[in-house]
């Protein structure tokens, strides 16, 4: 064997080792690209995350400031001793810090672009305490089903007709208790007989009062609807469970219950001339029972002035707190028309005469005509004590946004004033999604300044 032959191994054996080592380094930067690329991504990955978390949190404090601004407006009011109002809140692509927002509401009147402002719960009907035979005439109810809605908060066990009391509720799968008691939320309703969100909130799944085009397309996207062009809302704007006031005067005394007692001649004598007190006085006998206070002033013959002087100072009600009084001052006329005695359109009627209203709400009289306008005005009001707001914030950088349903009482629950307006209801509904004009948040996202953006919006460019 020759020397040549005796190498050929040992070189054989060297360059293979070197082979192998350079495809463990190869396999190793490899290894270490790899890795790398995995971390980048996951440290690009929690930048975005941070970044959208900051967004968020910046859009939840808008959100938070606008509910302290809400607030600060109606304690304002009344510390200058009138009722609770608001008057220096904008409601629309308002910037606010570094965010900007917009307070949503309903327009009954259209379905094709958003409204915004802040809501007085006076304006909608009471579902704790209106007739059935009210609640029936709301969309998607019916006699039935409005029965039952009694049936639910009622204090007794007896079933109205067509209604559910606790035996049906604990007959089914999951079964619970009537209340028998008032309604809390809204939402409460959905725990009533036959009563499911479709009813309730209708096609208008983003609750912004818009038709958008999910709504619009029978079963295309969700939700299902009929496709005909037209936004059916369902009850959910129509109603309100806060709605309440103080069955005090202005000042925080008794009212005179104009059905009882002598209290009624000696208030007359104090805000009427003689000539008018020995005029007026001797009907109140023959007047009495007085259905409401709008009743008496027609049985007395009250002008408008004086009966303006006479309206906050009497009563019907020994009840030290009234619920679900209509405000007649900013209720739509589909709520209005669907006060007891009123008939389609009345509520219109009564929009258009609003406006030339005098010192008192006798000008209803000349509205609707005096046996509807009597039968109503008990479950009327001009003043609004709790207010709910619909409010939408999103960051300057068009990232993050929030938006939260509050309801805010300016009264104790018995009726009382309390140590400023208090938040009594919080619920987080961004989870519906972005409800208005999705080019502002594109435009906020390419660089747009805020402040251009909201100039735009309000001007009506897009």
């Amino acid at each position: 064997m020759t020397r040549a032959s005796l190498q050929y191994p040992t070189n054989r054996c060297r360059y293979t080792s070197r082979g192998a080592a350079l495809v463990v380094v190869l396999f190793f930067i490899v290894f270490m690209v790899s890795l790398s690329m995995v971390f980048a991504r996951q440290m690009q990955t929690e930048a975005v995350t941070a970044g959208n978390s900051v967004s968020q949190t910046q859009a939840r404090f808008v959100a938070l400031g606008v509910i302290e601004a809400i607030k600060a407006d109606l304690q304002s009011s009344i510390d200058a001793g009138d009722e609770p109002t608001i008057d220096f809140v904008e409601p629309q692509a308002q910037v606010l810090g570094d965010g900007m927002y917009w307070i949503i509401a309903h327009d009954f009147t259209t379905d094709e672009e958003a409204t915004f402002g802040v809501v007085p719960e006076s304006a909608r009907v009471n579902v704790s305490v209106s007739p059935p035979d009210r609640l029936a005439l709301l969309p998607g109810m019916n006699t039935e089903t409005a029965n039952a809605i009694a049936d639910w908060r009622d204090g007794d066990d007896e079933v109205r007709e067509g209604g559910a009391e606790s035996d049906y509720y604990l007959a089914q799968r999951t079964g619970y208790d009537a209340k028998n008691s008032r309604f809390e939320t809204l939402e409460e309703l959905l725990l009533v007989r036959d009563i499911d969100s479709t009813i309730l909130f209708g096609e208008d799944t983003n609750r912004n009062g818009v038709l958008d085009s999910n709504e619009n397309d029978a079963n295309a996207t969700p939700p299902e609807d009929n496709a005909d062009g037209n936004l059916d809302v369902g009850a959910y704007p129509y109603l309100t469970v806060y709605s309440a006031e103080s069955n005090q005067t202005p000042d925080g005394g008794e009212r005179v219950n104009i059905n009882q007692g002598g209290e009624v001649f000696q208030l007359l004598r104090d805000e009427l001339s003689e000539s008018r007190f020995n005029e007026v006085s001797p009907r109140v006998p023959g007047g009495r029972p007085f259905q409401n206070e709008l009743d008496f002033a027609v049985k007395l013959r009250l002008t408008d002035e004086e009966f303006g002087e006479l309206e906050n100072e009497i009563t019907t009600s020994g009840q030290p707190v009234r619920r679900g009084l209509i405000n007649i001052m900013s209720a739509p006329a589909e709520v209005l028309d669907l006060l007891p005695g009123l008939e389609p359109g009345d509520g219109q009627k009564i929009v258009n005469a609003r406006e030339q209203e005098g010192e008192s709400m006798l000008w209803l009289v000349d509205a609707i005509g005096q046996e509807k306008a009597v039968q109503a005005a008990g479950l009327l009001t001009t003043d609004s004590y709790q207010y709910s707001a619909d409010i939408l914030a999103i960051s300057g950088d068009g990232r993050g946004f929030v938006r939260y349903r509050v309801v805010i009482d300016t009264l104790a629950p018995d009726g009382s004033a309390v140590e400023g307006p208090r938040v009594v209801y919080t619920q987080d509904i961004t989870d519906l999604g972005w409800p208005i004009d999705p080019a502002i948040r594109m435009a906020l996202r390419a660089g747009t300044p805020i402040e251009e953006v909201a100039e735009q919006y309000r001007s009506g460019v897009r």
